[in-house]
């Protein structure tokens, strides 16, 4: 009593992350533009203590990072998983990328590449994340995660991607499997009751 839940601290914590990785590499940033060559020349100015003192900050960063991750796994295993813990997951492996390319430029000195790097970098992330099962994922999530009666309420409301486990849901309790099931049967009657033919009168031709 008095205090903050379990999933309000996880996403406190991911909030505080996040901000202290924009404001890590907005200080290294801000370090390379003070250090940036007034002559043109492409390399940042700076000799390996430099470097060791900006990956220093990112590593202490990513470990904190790290930690976000582990605690976010904990809470799943204990919890369940959603779209939002799904989301906040892809979203720690984008935080940990920016790291990456942060340390990467670093130790490059390189003053030019870095927004190419980081746009190809938000391509692919986001082909990746879009190219994700999420359903199927969070339905096989829950159901591997299962150590009593299953709680069905939340795996009914994904989609058909998520109807691959209705075989592992039979073997840990069958009649959550059978409810799953006339869930399917409702959100495809559903689905076919807004479809166009049926709106066009099609439907019953």
């Amino acid at each position: 009593a008095g205090t903050v839940t379990y999933a309000e601290y996880v996403h406190l914590g991911f909030i505080q992350v996040s901000l202290a990785t924009l404001l890590a590499v907005a200080c290294v940033f801000g370090g390379h533009l003070v250090l940036r060559s007034r002559s043109g020349a492409r390399r940042i100015a700076g000799g390996w203590g430099l470097v060791a003192i900006e990956l220093g900050l990112l590593a202490l960063v990513g470990l904190t990072l790290a930690s976000c991750v582990h605690r976010l796994a904990l809470y799943g295993e204990a919890y369940g998983y959603t779209y939002l813990r799904l989301g906040v997951r892809f979203l720690q492996l984008g935080i940990g990328g920016l790291l990456a390319l942060t340390a990467a430029r670093c130790m490059a000195r390189a003053s030019s590449g870095f927004g190419s790097a980081l746009a190809w970098s938000a391509v692919i992330f986001t082909l990746v994340a879009g190219s994700v099962d999420a359903d199927g994922w969070i339905a096989r999530q829950n159901v591997a995660r299962a150590r009593a009666p299953l709680d069905t309420s939340y795996l009914a409301t994904l989609s058909e991607d998520a109807a691959d486990v209705l075989p592992e849901v039979a073997t840990i309790d069958l009649d959550a499997a059978e409810s799953l099931s006339w869930s399917r049967r409702d959100q495809r009657l559903e689905h076919a009751a807004h479809g166009w033919r049926s709106m066009r009168g099609l439907d019953a031709r």
